[in-house]
């Protein structure tokens, strides 16, 4: 989809919030792995101070964070 502006399109890129917070969160879990440590270990520190995040929806963050913290259910935090 695009929008047609004279004879060229521009197209339009809608990135959720809860998409680019799980990308974020699984890119840091996937770097720590290379270098040698354990994603799950990160879990804690990533769900307490980590990451930020906002959306205009409150139902939309709540539901982004338990995804989240699902990630690895047995990591209390």
């Amino acid at each position: 989809m695009g929008i047609m502006s004279d004879h060229y399109a521009s197209p339009i890129l809608h990135v959720a919030p809860e998409r680019l917070l799980s990308t974020a969160y699984q890119r840091v879990g996937q770097l720590h792995e290379l270098a040698g440590g354990d994603a799950e270990a990160i879990h804690q520190q990533l769900m307490a101070t980590g990451l930020i995040g906002c959306d205009v929806l409150p139902a939309a963050a709540h539901l982004t964070a338990s995804m989240l913290s699902g990630t690895h259910p047995t990591v209390k935090y």
